[in-house]
């Protein structure tokens, strides 16, 4: 952790709270993307409080939470945000629980299907909440900030800061990258089709879904880190999560499914589009982690090179 940034946001967090507090940090503060803290005042009230010092992030999750605020589903309410000293914090409800990846082997499995089934459902809640007319970052009032672009156009400039990303590094695997980035630019035409936009979290899994266990059983208490999200297409929203469960095994898949179809449809073009979008989030992940995170490094390596075993083995994910 970088103690210039820690001191930073304690400073901060005392600064906005001007009273006595306690302060608990609970994010993945080694990323240096942003910071994370669980600020409890002298009543025992909790909230979050999140410090953020990548661009991009706060407008996103300060748009989303606005616009979930009037929903019923299960997300923190947004409760302040702001801009300190050229610092961009929000403050949101803490939801009481555990992340699911960090209690997931507790678990037993037909209590996961439980809760992927449920995952599925509060997903397609997301989808279905409303269109919009247009794809890409938004500001924090929720405006266009890539305005008047098709999907194709707004999805080619972010896989073009993907790939020079990935390139200006010395990475291993740079075969394997190169195969694929040769897949993408011959199948980008298959995006032509994607006309409707919807809210999409865009890094959906388990890390970012809070779970609670109640008597003998473990409950979804709420999907958190809207940092990522945007209006996009949602077939690309889904394709990580259901790639990582159909590797699990048929009733984790079939369960989260089952769930999403409860509240949005799943299109045609969702396995149409499967490889290629997969294609891309292994890259990405290649792009940025090989140094920050190497565990998230290797998945991205481990998605691009399942997908070749799928096609030896001819079954090239169209299930």
């Amino acid at each position: 952790m970088n103690l210039s940034m820690e001191y930073e946001a304690r400073k901060m967090i005392n600064n906005i709270f001007n009273k006595k507090v306690s302060i608990k940090p609970v994010g993945n503060h080694d990323l240096e993307r942003h910071m994370v803290y669980v600020v409890t005042d002298e009543e025992e009230h909790r909230v979050v409080f999140k410090l953020y010092f990548k661009k991009n992030r706060w407008n996103r999750e300060v748009a989303t939470l606005k616009i979930l605020s009037n929903s019923e589903m299960k997300v923190p309410k947004l409760l302040d945000y702001g801009i300190e000293e050229e610092k961009e914090w929000i403050m949101t409800e803490f939801i009481e629980g555990n992340t699911f990846s960090k209690v997931q082997e507790k678990i037993s499995t037909q209590n996961q299907w439980e809760l992927f089934k449920e995952m599925g459902k509060e997903l397609g809640k997301i989808h279905s909440l409303k269109t919009f007319d247009f794809f890409g970052n938004w500001d924090e009032n929720g405006d266009s900030l890539d305005e008047g672009k098709g999907y194709r156009e707004v999805f080619q400039n972010r896989y073009d800061m993907v790939i020079k990303t990935l390139f200006e590094k010395k990475l291993p695997h740079r075969k394997l990258h190169k195969k694929w980035v040769k897949y993408i630019e011959k199948n980008i035409y298959i995006l032509e089709d994607v006309k409707t936009a919807v809210l999409c979290h865009n890094d959906y899994d388990m890390r970012n879904v809070m779970v609670k266990k109640v008597q003998n059983g473990w409950h979804f208490a709420g999907m958190i880190d809207f940092e990522q999200s945007f209006p996009w297409d949602k077939d690309l929203d889904m394709a990580y999560l259901y790639d990582l469960l159909s590797r699990k095994g048929e009733g984790y898949e079939k369960a989260f499914l089952k769930g999403y179809e409860e509240t949005s449809k799943l299109e045609d073009s969702f396995y149409k589009k499967m490889k290629f979008y997969l294609a891309y989030i292994g890259l990405y992940i290649c792009s940025w982690a090989y140094d920050l995170a190497p565990d998230h490094y290797r998945n991205g390596v481990r998605i691009l090179e399942g997908l070749i075993e799928e096609g030896k083995n001819g079954e090239l994910i169209s299930r």
